[in-house]
This record gives structure tokens, C-alpha cells and sequence, in this order.
């Protein structure tokens, strides 16, 4: 739906927008002002201004969302979801000045497949066979992570490593004072 509305207040993300006959302002984003990039909102828009505007729809019912850039200011016609690009040369070529096609592709001649090697390097690769995964253990990684320098590294526990059999404490001490003995064998 497109409305008469007038500015109320500019803020650096857009703008609000009374609508004729609604209590509700409307806000139309920075990027709903033109069909070009928009630095500042005061560049379109003044307060006090009286505009057409088109209803968006909106997630939150609470919010109006609004587009000034989808209706035509001089008559309030709606210019449809995508307002007319000004300033092209030809309708066929993008922003960028690629040329497009009608469909909006990119024109730049034909589509050809892409050729790989002939039949020779076909039987070559064919004619190789794939060498399988091994998967069973060599230690190597065991044997990597263990080595220093060069030379590896093998250790063990003693069986006797496993829980003190002495009742050993730790006396700590914080300055002068003495805290709780730690207790070893509970650990």
C-alpha cells in the first residue's frame, strides 16, 4: 500500500515518516531512500517533508517498515519491488559494465566444456593402480612424539609406583605460619 506521509525526524540509520490518518510512525531505512548508495539521510530527506511512501511488510507486526525508493515521488506510483537503475548507458550492461544477457547472466560469449588431456594421458592414469590405505600399527607416531634429538626415549613405571606404602606428609608452610600437613598416601 503507498501513503502521503511526512518526515518527522532523521536519524542516521534512516528516517521516520508519519503516515496520513495513522497514530504510528513508520521508519524507512537509509537503504530504502533511493535506488543509489545514500551516505546521509539528509542528502534525500528533510524533516518536515511531505513524501510517498510504500508499505513493506515486516516481521514484527508493532514495526511499519517503509520504501521511498519503490515509489515514483512526483506521481505516487508504485515502481514495483525494484526501483529503475538511472544512469546506465544500456539496459544490457550491469552496475559494473559487464555486459548481461536478457536473462540477467553474465554475456561474456559462449559456454564451451573445458578440455582435459587427450586419449593417451586417459590410459596412463587409468593404467596406475591406487595405493591402498594402511591402516595397521607401526609405532612411528609412538616413536615421533617420544624422540629427542634424535635418540628415543623409552621409560616405564616401576610396579611399586602405583600407591606409597608409607603414611608421608607434607608440612606447608605460608610465611611463618603453618597450614594443614598434606597428606600424600590419600592422594
Amino acid at each position: 500500500a503507498i501513503f502521503r506521509g511526512r518526515v518527522v525526524s532523521i536519524r542516521p540509520f534512516g528516517a521516520f515518516v508519519a503516515l496520513d490518518g495513522y497514530r504510528k510512525h513508520g521508519l524507512v531505512h537509509i537503504s530504502q531512500l533511493a535506488p543509489r548508495r545514500v551516505e546521509s539521510v539528509e542528502e534525500v530527506l528533510t524533516e518536515g517533508q511531505d513524501v510517498w511512501v510504500k508499505v513493506l511488510p515486516s516481521e514484527d507486526p508493532a514495526k511499519v517498515s517503509l520504501s521511498l525508493r519503490q515509489v515514483d515521488q512526483s506521481t505516487g506510483a508504485d515502481l514495483g519491488d525494484e526501483a529503475p537503475r538511472r544512469g546506465r548507458r544500456n539496459e544490457a550492461e550491469a552496475e559494473d559494465g559487464a555486459p548481461r544477457n536478457a536473462d540477467g547472466s553474465f554475456a561474456w560469449g559462449k559456454l564451451e566444456p573445458l578440455e582435459r588431456g587427450g586419449p593417451e594421458e586417459e590410459e596412463e592414469e587409468e593404467a596406475a593402480p591406487k595405493q591402498q590405505p594402511n591402516f595397521a600399527r607401526t609405532g612411528k607416531l609412538a616413536e615421533a612424539s617420544n624422540t629427542v634429538n634424535g635418540v628415543v626415549l623409552k621409560s616405564a613405571e616401576p610396579s611399586d609406583a602405583a600407591k606409597p606404602t608409607k603414611h608421608w606428609r607434607l608440612y606447608v608452610f605460608k610465611g611463618k605460619e603453618a597450614l594443614e600437613p598434606y597428606h600424600i598416601h590419600r592422594q
